[in-house]
């Protein structure tokens, strides 16, 4: 396995604060959009608040504290910018989240609680807890069996080594606007490939339609769709 690679060993480990993730989350959306951060910056003044490009850097490292004012700037400076709408679980990925010093949320999770769709008791790590890969386990074990309950619509053969590639797959923005026309989580969006197809959306698409972006963007349509018909035969229509 390669060492870029997350493992069951490190579930737990893998965390960041909120800032952290939110900063990787807009340098991410930047990145894939081929935005500056001097582009970022401006549209954030243009909304009223003093931003430079140096400001921009450091929300991007984590090291801006964000508000919900802050939040609100981000998600319409973006939007504004790329034509695309963007919620605050855009901006998030699988990695855990330090929400409190005591309160660590799987990436997944996080991103259905800012979803509105709230947070399971077994989905709270607390740092430093778990010392030993079977403790590990066992808690996302328990976070399995509380999808599996829960409303966010996953497969219905939830397996710890799916779960696992959920989580080492960072999110990627075609994943995002999938989840978001299908109405679930990024999470769910991600499980449902991998249960489907073994790999990514992105990696299935680029299978079936290789290089060509009109084409890939075709397949990445009949894909979502083949997905729709999945959760609606699994769960019915909603």
């Amino acid at each position: 396995m390669s060492s870029q690679r997350k493992s069951v060993d490190t579930i737990g480990d893998m965390t960041g604060t909120i800032e952290q993730a939110i900063g990787r989350g807009v340098s991410r959306i930047r990145a894939d959009y081929g935005l500056t951060q001097d582009q970022l910056a401006q549209r954030a003044r243009a909304l009223g608040v003093k931003w430079s490009t140096a400001r921009v850097r450091e929300l991007e490292r984590g090291e801006l504290r964000v508000t919900v004012a802050v939040l609100a700037v981000l998600l319409t400076a973006l939007a504004e910018l790329t034509g695309e709408q963007f919620a605050p679980a855009d901006l998030l990925d699988s990695d855990d989240v330090e929400v409190t010093p005591t309160w660590t949320v799987p990436g997944p999770a996080l991103q259905a609680l800012f979803a509105g769709e709230g947070v399971k008791p077994s989905a709270l790590v607390a740092p430093g807890e778990m010392r030993s890969v079977a403790e590990k386990t066992a808690t996302m074990r328990r976070y399995i069996e509380d999808l599996r309950a829960s409303e966010w619509r996953y497969p219905p053969k939830l397996t710890l080594p799916l779960m696992q590639s959920v989580i080492e797959r960072p999110t990627t923005l075609a994943e995002q606007r999938a989840a978001r026309r299908l109405g679930i989580d990024a999470g769910a969006l991600k499980a449902w490939a991998l249960f489907l197809w073994g790999r990514s959306l992105d990696e299935q698409a680029a299978a079936t339609a290789g290089d060509s972006q009109q084409a890939r963007g075709h397949a990445t349509r009949k894909l979502v769709s083949d997905i729709r018909e999945a959760i609606e035969k699994e769960y019915g229509r909603g």
